[in-house]
């Protein structure tokens, strides 16, 4: 409490609109748009290994949250929180998603650095997290990004000569399982997103549809047709959402198909058939 008060002592609507807009970078809202923005916008690759260590990140802070049911701060919270402290979703994610991007990109370390302890504050700020959710989630991130990391060139060797068939089936296998038997809440939504974006990401590379570089004119009806797509998705899955883990792995796994591999590839046809060339693949 003593920490939490004594941000709360800094009381100024510029730093209460800092907070906010540091803390929605960690929202729901920002991972449904971050994701389609990666794979419309973004070189492919990188958006298939950011997605697998973001959902692996979300994942293990589920997991992580259910096994110590540690209560947040009671009459505390400025903001809405769901489910429990420990450790602070937004603190652990944020170290994964900008210090991913400031290793890949081999720049931007400070930056990074300062944005990433601006998110672990205005929980605190805010009200919905103890200073250890915080500063666990915070050693959390660091370590699935270290493992990522050191793991990604290692695990490439091993599954060079894998056939494509059996990458699929297996990966297949290992995600419906984590959200079918896993017993953690939502794991059907991490697995699914994870399976449906990562392989139809690598089926869209190897179909050689474009991925950087893109114009206005391309971008445009990507977040159209993407958009539109998505809706239609969202309506057509509503009736069995509430079915179980199973019922959400298949949605999200038809959502992640065609954020990553519907959306480029119907927008390519458009987009040649009305005589646009391609820029990039």
């Amino acid at each position: 409490m003593p920490i939490i008060e004594f941000l709360r002592d800094f009381d100024h609507p510029l730093i209460y609109f800092l907070m906010r807009s540091v803390s929605l970078l960690g929202d729901r809202a920002f991972y449904v748009i971050l994701f389609p923005a990666i794979y419309w916008f973004w070189k492919r690759e990188d958006a298939v290994r950011l997605t697998a260590i973001l959902c692996t990140s979300i994942f293990v802070n589920f997991w992580l949250k259910e096994l110590f049911q540690i209560p947040r701060p009671e009459g505390m919270a400025e903001v809405e929180a769901e489910s429990f402290a420990f450790p602070s979703g937004h603190a652990q994610h944020a170290v994964v998603l900008w210090g991913f991007l400031a290793l890949n990109s081999r720049k931007l370390y400070g930056p990074a650095a300062v944005l990433i302890l601006l998110v672990g504050l205005s929980r605190l700020y805010f009200g919905v997290h103890w200073p250890i959710d915080v500063a666990g989630g915070l050693l959390i991130g660091a370590a699935i990004l270290a493992g990522f990391f050191w793991s990604e060139p290692r695990l490439k060797l091993i599954l060079a000569g894998w056939p494509p068939r059996m990458l699929f089936l297996t990966f297949l296998v290992i995600t419906s399982t984590v959200a079918l038997f896993s017993g953690v809440h939502y794991s059907g939504i991490v697995m699914g997103a994870l399976f449906g974006l990562t392989t139809g990401g690598v089926a869209a590379g190897s179909l050689n549809l474009p991925s950087t570089g893109i114009s206005p004119l391309r971008g445009g009806p990507l977040v159209i047709l993407g958009s539109a797509g998505l809706y239609g998705i969202y309506l057509a899955v509503q009736p069995i959402i509430d079915s179980g883990e199973g019922a959400l792995f298949l949605a999200l796994t038809v959502i992640g198909l065609w954020i990553a591999l519907g959306v480029p590839w119907l927008a390519d046809k458009v987009l040649e058939s009305a005589g646009v060339e391609r820029r990039s693949r």
